[in-house]
């Protein structure tokens, strides 16, 4: 049993005083009273605080939603170089002989 287990056990073995809780409860029931409740949010009127609250809120899920639309539509529009060879190999007749679709570990670990 380790030094802090000892002091642990013997801490236990203590009852505190009921004149030490009724301090203790005193200075809890007088932090509480110090208290003061929170301010309300401020509503503010017009279609930009409704977007905000929208995009703040559960409106997170819609605007990735609509920045992977946008960037599909991207893609769709400019046609990256690589985007066409990868049309090329899929639209040739062999296109499943020059695609590996399960490469094994040897293939990312190849020096080539």
């Amino acid at each position: 049993m380790s030094d802090l287990e000892k002091m642990f056990a013997q801490a236990r073995q203590v009852e505190p005083s009921p004149a030490l809780r009724a301090r203790i409860l005193a200075d809890a029931l007088a932090v509480q009273a110090r208290q003061r409740p929170a301010p309300a949010p401020k509503r503010l009127a017009g279609w930009l605080s409704r977007l905000s609250a929208l995009l703040s809120g559960s409106g997170g899920a819609l605007a990735g939603g609509a920045l992977a639309g946008f960037a599909g539509l991207a893609l769709g529009l400019l046609q990256p170089s690589g985007l066409d060879m990868i049309g090329e190999v899929l639209a040739s007749e062999s296109a499943s002989a020059q695609i590996d679709l399960m490469p094994g570990f040897a293939a990312l670990t190849s020096e080539e």
